[in-house]
């Protein structure tokens, strides 16, 4: 059996004006990103509060436009032998502002990137990428404003195994439909959208 095993729990679609819906994973299971599905522009991103996973919808912002509906997207994952057998944490970047200006977000010694997300106001992000650091090897979360007015948001979710004896090893795969190599289980999914 895998030694980690991961579910994608989704949320109700949120069609007001600056609105919030969240989504929770199941007991058992810990929080490992969180995204959001949009159906056009006018979105406010996702995040990680808590335990809720929540997207927000924008709401006719400085010529960004009217939120078209969005809802939260979360992925939950267990450690076989453990309940839920994962600590994580949140590592956080704020006040990135100016079109395709990036951060660049890397989780503590002993933590794993699993997951990348981001918020801002209306289309004011262009979302993020995990990467991988060609020097280090190590992965990290990178959000990309696309406004020079409204500032984004971005989130590492940052993870390490409750037992010593796992060890929790990540690749972060770029493609238009991404898939992991054998022996991997997706713990989450971002995106990145150049919106100018």
């Amino acid at each position: 059996s895998q030694p980690i095993t991961c579910e994608t729990k989704i949320g109700e679609t949120e069609f007001g004006f600056n609105q919030q819906t969240s989504v929770q994973c199941d007991p058992g299971t810990t929080l490992t990103s969180c995204g959001f599905q949009s159906n056009g522009g006018g979105r406010d991103g996702s995040w990680i509060d808590g335990l809720d996973c929540k997207a927000g919808n924008g709401g006719n912002e400085a010529g960004f436009g009217d939120g078209q509906g969005a809802r939260p997207v979360a992925r939950c994952c267990s450690v076989a032998g453990g309940s839920p057998g994962l600590d994580c944490v949140d590592k956080a970047v704020n006040g990135v502002i100016g079109d395709g200006v990036v951060a660049d977000i890397y989780c503590d010694a002993g933590y794993t990137l699993v997951g990348c997300t981001s918020r801002g106001l209306g289309d004011s992000f262009d979302g993020c990428r995990t990467l991988t650091n060609a020097t280090s090897g190590i992965g990290y979360c990178q959000p990309q404003a696309a406004s020079s007015v409204y500032s984004v948001s971005g989130y590492a979710r940052c993870c390490k195994p409750t037992d010593p004896t796992v060890t929790i090893s990540c690749t972060y795969e770029r493609a238009h439909d991404p898939q992991c190599p054998a022996g991997y289980i997706m713990t989450s999914c971002s995106g990145q959208n150049q919106l100018n």
